[in-house]
């Protein structure tokens, strides 16, 4: 507890210090299937959304306590996915309406192309968790960097491809303005 109050002070000081107005959001962490730790993906979540690097310098982020969510984010089976959404099939993490659904297996192992790329697994899953929140401001997602070896947007489909970016886990500052 000590530490979430430390982490929410200084994301909340940091979009302070932004000079722009900040966008709450509540939140309910949900599982579809059987995973692993509810407390540790909640936590992990909590830390990601929060980081005073990534969109809590612009939107402030609190887990929901009493239901009422703007968004779910879900820790799915792949097994379960394509009940969710049919394109899916299973092996990506997906924004559908107000469910951030992350598949399980993704959240446990990254893909091919994010650890060939010079990534580990606790930068992949603080992109996923960032990426497809950020797909709920109706935020591009066809962006690719501007040339070989620069930061990938975040919301360049990262975990798919990346033509020559770096990876990247956080918002670009020309994508944390949008939406």
């Amino acid at each position: 507890d000590d530490q979430k109050s430390e982490i929410l002070a200084k994301a909340q000081q940091t979009a302070q210090n932004s000079g722009y107005g900040m966008v709450q959001y509540h939140y309910c962490v949900v599982t579809n299937g059987e995973v692993g730790s509810v407390e540790d993906f909640s936590n992990a979540v909590f830390r990601i959304l929060n980081s005073e690097h990534g969109w809590a310098r612009r939107r402030d982020f609190r887990p929901s306590t009493d239901g009422n969510c703007d968004f779910d984010i879900v820790l799915a089976k792949p097994s379960t996915l394509p009940t969710v959404f049919v394109g899916m099939f299973g092996q990506y993490s997906c924004r559908v309406g107000n469910n951030v659904i992350i598949n399980d297996d993704r959240w446990n192992s990254g893909t091919d192309v994010w650890m060939s790329g010079g990534g580990d697994l606790a930068r992949y899953r603080t992109m996923v968790i960032n990426h497809e929140s950020g797909t709920g401001w109706a935020i591009d997602n066809e962006m690719t960097c501007a040339g070989a070896g620069q930061a990938a947007p975040l919301m360049q489909e990262q975990s798919i491809f990346l033509d020559g970016c770096a990876i990247n886990e956080y918002p670009l500052d020309s994508e944390l303005w949008i939406g």
